[in-house]
């Protein structure tokens, strides 16, 4: 979308994640779209695109967990996908069936009260996860723009 007619609606595009079938790399078929993430329902704001920001903003994934089976310190599920997405948080996926990903947790970090770098900012400041690994424990460790690393454990 060229940049006057995305200022003309007032939002940015949608950002997602799709799965692909790739068992012909010479005709990768896309065969699902992730949700929406779940907004929690004591969220301050309707969705995560109002956000405090004046126009509805970008939000989409950052960061996701990318297996290794060179690497066995490092978690090889197949059937989960793990995804930093900014100011919407950590969101696991169980991907077991891949035409219906479904969201299956999720970790929004607090909003920072005050934040480490200068920046100039027309919002409040939120939460921004950023990059995300998760070990052969099952320990998820994350981190954020403004208030450190969390080391985290999905339970379902």
């Amino acid at each position: 979308m060229n940049r006057e007619l995305q200022e003309s609606i007032g939002t940015d595009p949608m950002n997602g994640i799709e799965m692909l079938d790739i068992s012909n790399p010479e005709d990768p078929v896309m065969i699902s779209v992730f949700p929406y993430p779940e907004v929690p329902e004591d969220f301050p704001y309707e969705n995560f695109n109002y956000c405090g920001l004046p126009l509805p903003g970008p939000f989409g994934p950052h960061n996701l967990h990318e297996p290794m089976t060179n690497k066995p310190w490092i978690e090889n599920n197949p059937n989960r996908v793990y995804v930093c997405y900014f100011h919407v948080g950590l969101r696991v996926y169980d991907v077991h069936d891949p035409f219906v990903p479904k969201e299956i947790a999720y970790f929004i970090p607090p909003n920072p009260e005050e934040l480490y770098f200068d920046l100039k900012m027309a919002n409040p400041p939120l939460g921004t996860m950023e990059d995300v690994v998760v070990d052969d424990r099952g320990n998820i460790f994350v981190n954020t723009m403004h208030d450190g690393a969390y080391i985290l454990r999905c339970l379902v």
